[in-house]
């Protein structure tokens, strides 16, 4: 069931999808490439978000069963993309990291803001 996204959490979505494709395109494992440690560490994918902003999109997806996060002090500390998450990327991309990447681009304004 494809959920109605916010346009942060939609951008921090296709964000971690990107990062996961790519990792498993230079062999990482699945299990692996879906980690993506806490909100400092999400920061890196979107420099331009402080955190506060990456917690309250990665609420939101956790809400909707994208992310599956671990929280200390209010914050995220560990988040994982679940296999919704993926299988509903994986429908709305199909023809997978091109797409994405060109979806990245339109979605820009909201990165870098």
């Amino acid at each position: 069931m494809a959920y109605v996204l916010s346009r942060d959490a939609d951008a921090l979505i296709c964000v971690l999808y990107n990062s996961y494709l790519q990792r498993i395109k230079q062999g990482e494992k699945r299990s692996s490439a879906v980690l993506f440690g806490g909100s400092e560490s999400i920061q890196s994918e979107i420099p331009n978000w402080d955190t506060d902003r990456i917690d309250e999109a990665c609420r939101e997806l956790d809400r909707n069963n994208y992310l599956t996060c671990v929280y200390g002090d209010d914050v995220v500390v560990e988040a994982a993309l679940t296999s919704d998450a993926i299988v509903y990327m994986e429908q709305r991309f199909k023809r997978g990291l091109d797409e994405v990447l060109g979806y990245i681009q339109t979605i820009r304004s909201i990165l870098l803001g």
